[in-house]
């Protein structure tokens, strides 16, 4: 019976281990599938962004264009956690350069730039709350250059070729000339984010565009800006 006995407790020893292990186990997995599912809840595929800030000339644009405005949003597919596609689209305003105008002998006028572009996204680094990322893409653009005032002169410049082009508006001696240009668009942005929620993030971004314009009339054949922007991204 003792060893009947030994045999009894060594099994409910046994069986008391196993017992053990499987919970463990079973806890272990547990907590691994609730990672997965936790990881694979976090990967929102759907991003979405909204931005505003400076648009800045840079290049050959510095001498004929001023400071400005630009406005943002983009739509995005996040194939991993570090890659997106996003369909990005940008509006800026900004003033003609002085040289121009005195040039022109015109008071007034501005640049309005719609910008559509399809980008890759990386984020290449990522600490906390907070990531850095690089994009860049091409697509097309829209320029629309307008002068106004008392017109003196019927010449245009830059993106404005007149006759083709330009419109005249009758009364109180009031002429407008502008011309639009539908071009091809590159661009290349690099950005950092602070996530402040589990699904949005603060980002500040500075982004280089390139709008090509290729009529023969034209004295300048590229348009470049940056972008300097922050906004908030879903």
């Amino acid at each position: 019976m003792s060893e009947w006995g030994g045999a009894v407790a060594r099994l409910r020893r046994v069986s008391a281990a196993g017992v053990v292990c499987c919970a463990i186990l079973a806890a272990h997995a547990q907590s691994a599938t609730g990672a997965v599912s936790a990881g694979t809840e976090a990967l929102h595929r759907l991003e979405l962004r909204a931005d505003g800030g400076l648009l800045s000339p840079v290049g050959g644009t510095s001498g004929i264009m001023n400071t400005g405005w630009n406005v943002g949003g983009s739509v995005g597919y996040r194939l991993t956690r570090r890659l997106s596609l996003r369909v990005d689209g940008q509006y800026g305003k900004a003033g003609i350069g002085d040289s121009v105008l005195q040039f022109e002998l015109l008071p007034h006028g501005n640049y309005q730039l719609w910008v559509s572009t399809l980008n890759i996204a990386y984020t290449y680094w990522k600490h906390g709350r907070y990531s850095g990322y690089v994009s860049g893409g091409s697509g097309y653009s829209r320029i629309l250059t307008t002068f106004s005032g008392s017109a003196t002169s019927a010449n245009c410049y830059l993106l404005c070729i007149c006759p083709e082009g330009c419109i005249s508006a009758t009364g109180s001696g009031t002429a407008i000339y502008h011309y639009s240009s539908n071009q091809p668009a590159i661009d290349g942005a690099i950005g950092f984010t602070r996530q402040i929620r589990s699904r949005s993030r603060l980002f500040v971004e500075a982004r280089f565009e390139k709008l090509n314009e290729n009529s023969h009339l034209a004295p300048y054949k590229n348009v470049e800006t940056m972008p300097v922007v922050v906004g908030l991204e879903w």
